[in-house]
């Protein structure tokens, strides 16, 4: 064979070998319709990857390791993306992640959106959603209305759940937190004929403990801490168990009064020094009163804010439900 024919014909060998390696390839990545070979799977995998299904399964896996803000975002992509056929338990997911974020405020939306989608006959559904919306009403539980919380936790009667009984105990630390003794007391939260869904002895316990410490407060009365000082300078602070400034107060109105009497009884009513500690001694009275209804005041302040810690800390601990 002469050089010139072999010159010729390697450009076509190349080029045929080209044309074969290019279709063997196709061939390799391109699955045929009904194809189940791996082939076939890894090209179907991203679909699947992103499909609603697997968004939730992601945004469960998200919730259960602790990362509820990524999870809020998937259960909310998962909604968006597809019409899921049972809406309600999606936003019970939201917003108990949001509880757990305390962000109470946001999961009472989302709680009260699950509500409004729920179908009737999901009974355990609804009780969880009332429960989660019962909680985010604690955003602030200075201003709580007990009585809208009662609306919330009105379930129908015949069926008493745990979950019932725990709404219930929000509403007692509701009444708690308004000073509402009796109230708390009264709210019917123990089903002695339900032995299968007991109410948990721990919180009937707690309960009534912080009933028990809220009706034997040692709160006190701020006029009689300002009629103690009154008749001895110092009393009504010491009444209010600063006994330390009850001392201090007695020692500066007494003092003070002492050397106004043996100024007008060395010079008469012409003593500068009389006058002059004579209007101390009216000042440091008239302070004396007044600090010591205040004291009074800051100690029951004190008192409320040491129940009020209890309380939440209470509340911290259901909202991981």
């Amino acid at each position: 064979m002469t050089p010139d024919k072999v010159s010729c014909r390697f450009p076509i060998l190349l080029w045929w070998f080209l044309i074969c390696g290019g279709l063997a390839a196709q061939t390799q990545t391109v699955p045929f319709p009904g194809d189940t070979s791996a082939a076939a799977a890894e090209h179907n995998a991203p679909e699947a990857y992103f499909s609603p299904k697997n968004l939730r399964k992601f945004a469960n896996y998200l919730f259960t390791s602790g990362d509820y803000s990524r999870a809020t975002g998937e259960y909310l992509r998962y909604l968006n993306l597809t019409a899921s056929p049972d809406p309600a338990r999606i936003y019970l997911q939201m917003g108990r992640s949001q509880l757990r974020q305390k962000n109470l405020p946001r999961a009472g939306v989302y709680f009260r959106q699950g509500l409004k989608l729920l179908s009737p006959e999901n009974v355990a559904l609804n009780d969880s959603l009332r429960y989660g919306y019962a909680l985010s009403y604690f955003d602030t539980p200075g201003t709580l209305d007990p009585d809208s919380l009662a609306e919330i936790v009105r379930f129908p009667s015949g069926v008493t759940s745990e979950i019932r009984l725990r709404s219930l105990y929000l509403l007692s630390l509701a009444r708690l937190w308004q000073g509402d003794w009796e109230g708390a007391a009264a709210v019917p939260i123990e089903d002695r004929q339900n032995r299968e869904n007991p109410f948990p002895r721990y919180l009937r316990e707690n309960l009534d403990r912080l009933l028990q410490e809220g009706r034997n407060s040692p709160r006190k009365s701020p006029a009689l801490g300002g009629f103690l000082s009154a008749l001895v300078p110092g009393l009504g602070r010491a009444y209010s168990g600063n006994i330390g400034d009850g001392l201090y107060s007695l020692v500066v109105v007494g003092g003070s009064t002492w050397l106004a009497v043996e100024g007008f009884d060395q010079d008469g009513r012409s003593s500068i020094k009389g006058w002059v500690f004579g209007g101390l001694a009216t000042f440091f009275y008239g302070g004396n009163l007044y600090g010591s209804v205040q004291a009074v005041r800051v100690h029951n302040q004190q008192q409320q804010q040491l129940f009020e810690d209890e309380l939440q800390y209470e509340i911290d601990l259901v909202l991981h439900f």
